[in-house]
Parts: C-alpha cells; sequence; structure tokens
C-alpha cells in the first residue's frame, strides 16, 4: 500500500480525500486496517507540523536520511537538525532575527533584499545563464579576499542581478563551501589563460621581487609584473606568491622565481628587477642571471636597488637612535639593541638579555623557529601540556615559548626585582 506524496504546503483535507481513495470496499483485513490508522495519523501530525509558524522560515533538506532546517536569511543560512518534537532552538533563533509568530510572511526574505539591492541598479541582465552566476559568485568572494561565508562586496549585486531573473530558486541556490573553491579555481584558469596571451605581445618586464613572512610564520615570495601597453599606460599584476621551503638563500629564491616565470611562459623575455638590498637578493639575481642568460637578465645592468628600503632603514636607526647613529649590520643588530633598552643591566638582567635575544633572533626566522620545534621534539622535552597546545604547520609556538618571550619583554624588570 503507498501513501500519498505530501507537499510542504499540504492540507489536512487532501491528506484525507487521498487516504479514502485508498479505501477498498472492507477487503483490507485488520492489520492492514491498524496500519492505515497509524500511518494516517503520523500524516496528520507531520501535517500539523509542516503548518506551525516556525518551518516557514526555514527550508528542509535530508541527508542521509537525516532531516536538516535552515533559516532562509540570506545573510544567515544557519542549520539545525530535525528538532524531533521541541521547537525551542528553532524559536531562540528566529528571535534573533526579530521574528515571532505576528511576523508577516507574505513577503520572503529574498525579495526583500533583491528589490532592495537592485533598487539602485539600472543594468539587469535580460537572460539567465547558471554559469555565469556562479562565475560571478566566485568573482565576488576572490575579490573581497574574504571567507566563503561573506556576503557583502561590490560583486554581490551582480551576482542579485542574476538572482533576479533565475527562472526558479534552484537555479540560484549557493553551492557549498567546498564547491566554490572549485568554481574560484576554474575563473581564475580562465582568466589564466587570458593573461598569458596578453602576454606574448609584451616584449619585456619590470619585476619587483620581495620575500615576506605571513602572521602565521609561512613565508612566500611575491613576484610582481609590470609594463606600459601601446597607450603608454602603466600596468602591473602579480605573478605569483610561491611558498619558500627551506632557507631564504638566493639559490632558492631564484629557483622559486623561475618557476613562476615559467609557468607563465616569461623565462625568454628580457626583465628588469627591483628588490632590497639583503645579500640574499644579489645572490639571487647572480643565480637568474646564469640560469636564464645575461639575455634574458645581467645582475648588474638589469638589477635595481629598491631605494625606498634603503630610505626606510635609516629613517628607523635616526627615529630610535638619532643622527649620531651607527649604521647597523643587520636587521637582527636592530633587534638585539632594542631587546637591551628594556631589561636591566644587573647580573639577573644580562642573563635575561640574553635568553630574550635568543627567542627573537628564533621568532624572526620560520627556518629558526622550524629547528626549535624539531629539537623539542627530538629530546622529548615537550610534556603533554606543551602537546596540546603545539600543532605542526601552524604559528603558534610551544607554551613555554610564548611564556618565556612574554616575560621577558614586558617583566624583565619585574623578575630581576
Amino acid at each position: 500500500m503507498k501513501l500519498p506524496r505530501l507537499s510542504r504546503q499540504g492540507s489536512f483535507m487532501s491528506i484525507s480525500r487521498s487516504m479514502s481513495y485508498m479505501s477498498t470496499d472492507g477487503e483490507m483485513d485488520g492489520a492492514e486496517s491498524d496500519t492505515s490508522q497509524a500511518n494516517q495519523t503520523q500524516l496528520i501530525q507531520s501535517n500539523k507540523r509542516a503548518k506551525h509558524w516556525l518551518y516557514q522560515w526555514y527550508d528542509t533538506e535530508m541527508r542521509q536520511g537525516i532531516k536538516f532546517y535552515t533559516c532562509q536569511q540570506s545573510s544567515c543560512k544557519k542549520r539545525f537538525k530535525d528538532p524531533k518534537g521541541t521547537t525551542t532552538g528553532l524559536k531562540n533563533h528566529l528571535i534573533k532575527h526579530g521574528i515571532n509568530e505576528q511576523s508577516s510572511k507574505d513577503t520572503p526574505f529574498p525579495s526583500q533584499g533583491l528589490d532592495r539591492f537592485l533598487a539602485s541598479t539600472p543594468l539587469v541582465p535580460q537572460h539567465f545563464d547558471q554559469q555565469l552566476f556562479r562565475d560571478k559568485l566566485a568573482l565576488f568572494i576572490t575579490t573581497a579576499s574574504l571567507p566563503y561565508t561573506i556576503a557583502e562586496n561590490p560583486h554581490f549585486q551582480a551576482v542579485l542581478n542574476m538572482a533576479q531573473i533565475a527562472p526558479s530558486l534552484a537555479h540560484v541556490k549557493l553551492p557549498s563551501d567546498s564547491t566554490i573553491p572549485i568554481d574560484i579555481l576554474r575563473v581564475y584558469r580562465g582568466y589564466e589563460d587570458r593573461i598569458r596571451k596578453l602576454f606574448v605581445d609584451i616584449p619585456s618586464f619590470s619585476y619587483t621581487v620581495d620575500a615576506w613572512t605571513s602572521e602565521w610564520r609561512v613565508p612566500f615570495l611575491g613576484i610582481t609584473a609590470h609594463w606600459i601597453d601601446e597607450s603608454w599606460k602603466q600596468n602591473s599584476i602579480v605573478l605569483g606568491l610561491e611558498l619558500l621551503e627551506g632557507s631564504h638563500t638566493g639559490v632558492n629564491m631564484a629557483a622559486a622565481s623561475i618557476r613562476v616565470l615559467k609557468h607563465w611562459n616569461l623565462q625568454e623575455k628580457p626583465f628588469f628587477l627591483t628588490a632590497d638590498n639583503a645579500s640574499n637578493m644579489k645572490t639571487m639575481a647572480t643565480e637568474l642571471k646564469l640560469e636564464l642568460g645575461s639575455g634574458v637578465f645581467d645582475s648588474k645592468e638589469n638589477r635595481i636597488p629598491c631605494i625606498a628600503h634603503i630610505i626606510n632603514l635609516a629613517a628607523q636607526d635616526i627615529l630610535r637612535d638619532g643622527l649620531k647613529a651607527e649604521a647597523r649590520d643587520s636587521e637582527e643588530d636592530m633587534l638585539d639593541d632594542r631587546g637591551d633598552n628594556m631589561i636591566g643591566s644587573g647580573s639577573a638582567g644580562k642573563i635575561l638579555q640574553k635568553l630574550r635575544k635568543g627567542i627573537v633572533t628564533i621568532q624572526a626566522s620560520p627556518q629558526r623557529l622550524k629547528k626549535y620545534r624539531d629539537s623539542f621534539k627530538e629530546k622529548n622535552h615537550v610534556d603533554q601540556m606543551i602537546d596540546n597546545e603545539y600543532t605542526e604547520g601552524e604559528s603558534s609556538q610551544p607554551m613555554e615559548f610564548d611564556i618565556l618571550y612574554d616575560r621577558t619583554r614586558f617583566g624583565g624588570e619585574a623578575s630581576i626585582q
């Protein structure tokens, strides 16, 4: 015996009529009759539940046999498992949105949002294309440099324009957070092909290169290309943020730069290079000449030191030590001097100075920080508490490291006393 399929908008009368058609003029035996009554009761309860005012504000979906309720508010989309008898969680969530039993559902969330956003936009596409909609969504997330759940950006207007002319809501259902990265990569590949074609007609480039470590202690080499087009307009585009592994030697950075150039088919086009004045950058320039040839890059003629970097370092020394400041051999010397001024000069102070200098030196380099962590593992000096604080590949040091660093930096005088 098959039960009638019910829509979310089904009524009690429609269920009753459907059940009446299932009668077989008394031929049903007692067991079948009991089953029918049980099913009818279940359907009636389900229908009453569907008519509860709460559920009109949620979308439902089945996942592996479990029903989920998703808030229809576009800026929320919070998902709940089937409450199975209690609606307190669903109700409390709606209250956060200012929704109660007296709230009107005459105008759904999406319509109100679309009307408001589209009011100031005269250009609306005349036809809907599902792939174009996904592309625009990917552009929105990419240009915002925000998490995939963020939904406010100028490109979001274009997404709404497409949604406004969609033939059905199914066509504008937002993809999952695992699908969005795939869309972003696909859109990026499309732009990548166009840029490669653009580069074919450009005879030479100027590159700016710099090594950079994120706040999570992940080192990158950034490479930006610059050129002037036929209309004498200056153009710039980031070619890559190449992850650096191992020491920041000139050889490693040259290898990373060549990988980026080959990716864009630019390894045979002459170029100039602007970088800071660190010794590893000079070594990198020499390696580029050896690998690419002097016809593409000459380490003496084509390398341009960054004067802004020199002025910045000089200004920092002047602001800190005055016009009589001596030149520092390296950035680490600057850090050492700053640490000396923060802690007393007694015997305990000297010990703390050495300790803090070591910590600053380790923190200043992702490579030293990795060796420090590895030494903790190898010598089994990390107890369970520190293991819980430490995760391979993350920015956090073992807890001891943070404690020692903070105490020597901010509590030096108190510790000495």
